[in-house]
C-alpha cells in the first residue's frame, strides 16, 4: 500500500512538532534544575556564618569577596537593581520554578496530543490497508 502526500505530510508534521516539543520540555527540566541547585545555594548562604566566599566572574573564574550582609543585589529587569534577602530571593526562584513547572506540564500535555493524533493517523492508515 502506498501512502499519499498529505498522509506523508502530516506524519512529517506531527513528528517534527513532537521533536520540538520534546526539545523544549529538555530546556525547560534544565531550567528547573538549574533554578533548584541555586535555591540550595541561596539556602547555603543564609545558614551559613562565614563571612568569605567565592564568588563566580563567570566562565570558571571567582573571586575571593568578603559578605558584609547578607543581603543580595537581584537584576528586576530594564537596568534595575533591588535588595532582597535570600529568604526573599528564594521565593521568587520558586515561583519561577512553579511557573516552569506549569509549562512544562503544557508541554507534555501538547506532546501527547501529537503523539495521540499519530495513533490515530496510523490506525487509519491501517484500516485502509487492511480493507
Amino acid at each position: 500500500m502506498e501512502l499519499d502526500q498529505e498522509t506523508v505530510y502530516k506524519i512529517s508534521a506531527f513528528e517534527q512538532q513532537a521533536g520540538e516539543l520534546e526539545q523544549n520540555i529538555e530546556f525547560v527540566e534544565k531550567q528547573i534544575h538549574e533554578l533548584n541547585q541555586f535555591l540550595e545555594s541561596l539556602d547555603s548562604i543564609a545558614k551559613s556564618k562565614e563571612t568569605e566566599m567565592l564568588s563566580s566572574l563567570g566562565k570558571g573564574v571567582f573571586v575571593k569577596t568578603e559578605i558584609k550582609d547578607k543581603k543580595l543585589y537581584v537584576d528586576a529587569g530594564a537596568g534595575v537593581i533591588i535588595r532582597k534577602t535570600p529568604e526573599e530571593a528564594a521565593k521568587i526562584i520558586e515561583s519561577q520554578v512553579e511557573k516552569l513547572n506549569e509549562l512544562k506540564s503544557q508541554l507534555i500535555s501538547q506532546r501527547e496530543l501529537y503523539a495521540h493524533a499519530m495513533q490515530e493517523l496510523i490506525r487509519d492508515i491501517e484500516a485502509k490497508h487492511n480493507k
